[in-house]
């Protein structure tokens, strides 16, 4: 169970919340609390008495400041902006003070793993088909919901991708097998 605790010590605490509303710093600073709860669900899930479905939806907070949802503004503008912020970071690299930071995933290769082939990877390399399920189970019953404006709209489901920490990822809606 230590294994538990250390993941979920890992979330990150100010993290978008999931539908219930809490963050992982709830579960870092509720622990003692929790633990019982999060032990019996975790035993079930590995004696396959558990479906992660309600447990893997995530709410998708759309902030004002990713610009690849601004209005009336294309993605591929994005190379642009990039491209003038890295010239001005050139120009005053003599100098110790800088303007802006910059943080750019243009091309995020989690979003495009394909549900199938991770299935049949991991039974190529010989992992117990027990094991493959529940990875499986895990990466299919994932859904999410958008919130825009504090309003939360209708859960949807993707059928490929990984999630890795980052919760945006794209929808394509028809692979999963059903578990």
């Amino acid at each position: 169970m230590e294994e538990i605790k250390e993941a979920a010590m890992q979330m990150g605490g100010l993290k978008a919340p999931g539908p219930d509303g809490y963050q992982g710093i709830f579960f870092h600073k509720y622990w003692d609390t929790i633990y019982d709860e999060v032990r019996g669900i975790t035993e079930d899930f590995f004696l396959n008495n558990w479906s992660f479905g309600a447990l893997n939806i995530t709410n998708l907070i759309i902030s004002p400041a990713q610009n690849a949802f601004v209005p009336n503004r294309q993605i591929q503008e994005n190379i642009l902006i990039a491209h003038e912020a890295f010239h001005i970071l050139k120009l005053r690299k003599t100098t110790k003070m800088y303007d802006l930071g910059i943080k750019i995933d243009m091309n995020k290769a989690y979003d495009r793993v394909e549900w199938h082939f991770l299935e049949s990877v991991m039974l190529k390399m010989g992992f117990d088909v027990r094991w493959v399920n529940l990875v499986m189970n895990l990466v299919c019953t994932v859904q999410f919901s958008l919130v825009l404006n504090g309003v939360q709209g209708n859960t949807f489901t993707p059928t490929r991708g990984i999630r890795q920490g980052d919760p945006l990822s794209p929808t394509n809606t028809q692979n999963c097998r059903n578990m």
